[in-house]
């Protein structure tokens, strides 16, 4: 009866696994990526690491997918991606834009025609939530 019980709970145990596995490997970028930055975010406490990696995409258009990812002792809390024209590497920066006292992420990027203008895309820090909130331009 022993032997019944222990496999039973052994069955459930390796499928509690499975699954676990598989909700890891969807919080995944695609293997086809390049990491392109890598630092930490939030107030002098409580440090965030920021990962941002280049989606790579088959085609050769100026169309750039970023993924950018929050993770807190190894565990990722946020994700997002960011479909971007580009010309160049962005230039990506950490600093307090908002003057909240935590560093927010700030992404400068070229858009080709109207004179090459700069155009940037800033994510407000939420230390609380952790997690980034998008503000376009």
């Amino acid at each position: 009866m022993r032997i019944i019980i222990l496999h039973g709970l052994l069955f459930f145990l390796a499928l509690g696994c499975k699954s676990k596995n598989e909700a890891l490997k969807e919080s995944e970028p695609p293997l086809n990526t390049e990491l392109i930055f890598k630092s930490k975010i939030g107030s002098e406490s409580l440090k965030t690491e920021v990962l941002i990696i280049d989606l790579r995409s088959d085609t050769d258009t100026i169309k750039t997918n970023l993924f950018v990812e929050l993770r807190k002792s190894d565990n990722v809390v946020f994700s997002d991606t960011l479909s971007i024209e580009m010309t160049e590497e962005p230039l990506i920066d950490i600093r307090d834009v908002d003057g909240d006292g935590t560093d927010d992420l700030l992404i400068e990027y070229l858009r080709p025609g109207r004179g090459s203008n700069q155009v940037s895309m800033l994510f407000l820090f939420d230390d609380k939530e952790l997690k980034l909130k998008r503000i376009h331009n």
